[in-house]
Parts: C-alpha cells; structure tokens; sequence
C-alpha cells in the first residue's frame, strides 16, 4: 500500500484526477488496514506513507496519529533514512507529536554513526 500511495502522489498533481476523492479513499484505507492488520504497517511503509502526505501538503489527522502509533511500535526497526524521512514529513505538514520526536531523538543519537550527510540534514531541518 506504502509503494502505491508514492506511485499516487505524482498522478494526484495530474488535474485530470479528483486528487480530493482519492486520497480520501486511500486515507481510510491506511487506517482500516493498521486495525485489520494488528502490527500495522514496517518503518519503510511508515516513513513512505508520511513522505507521500507531506509532498502533496495533506495533513490527514487519522493518518498521522495511525503513523505515530506505527513508528513508536517499530522504531527499533527505523534506520536513519527512515528517522530522516519521519521526521521530516511530521515537521513538513506541521504536525506536533512531542512523544514521537522524544522516541526518534533518541533513536537518532543511537544511529548517529550510520546516516549519511542528507540524512543529518533532513533531521536536524525537521
């Protein structure tokens, strides 16, 4: 679902899409799947999902809150593109989660020695 919703944020930018109606669609279907699912979604289906809101400036609150009980679940799975790219699209769409932030510092400082220069900057802007 992560990989079609990435596939679908470029076709959303298209006008011949009713881009509102989709990501209506695929935003109950995050949350319904997270529910039927149990464990939910991996740290790269999380880290896509966010990143596919943030690009196309959406702010769905269910989703964000289904995310951050995603990431908080798996953040011992996150590698540093995945905090990067996390917390990058929370700061992005401009969603406060205290809680998340507090686990991915923590998280980050104990992979500071894997991420890349890209990954630093993305972190340290967000």
């Amino acid at each position: 679902m992560a990989h079609a919703i990435g596939k679908i944020t470029s076709l959303t930018r298209n006008p011949i899409f009713d881009s509102e109606r989709v990501w209506e669609v695929l935003e109950y279907n995050i949350v319904e799947a997270r529910e039927i699912a149990g464990s939910g979604f991996n740290s790269m289906n999380c880290a896509n999902i966010l990143w596919a809101c943030a690009k196309t400036n959406r702010k769905p609150d269910k989703v964000l809150k289904v995310m951050e009980a995603q990431v908080l679940v798996h953040i011992d799975t996150f590698n540093s593109q995945d905090i990067a790219n996390t917390v990058w699209a929370y700061a992005t769409v401009g969603h406060p989660s205290p809680k998340l932030f507090d686990a991915i510092s923590h998280k980050a400082m104990e992979k500071l020695d894997t991420f890349n220069s890209q990954a630093i900057a993305n972190t340290v802007w967000a």
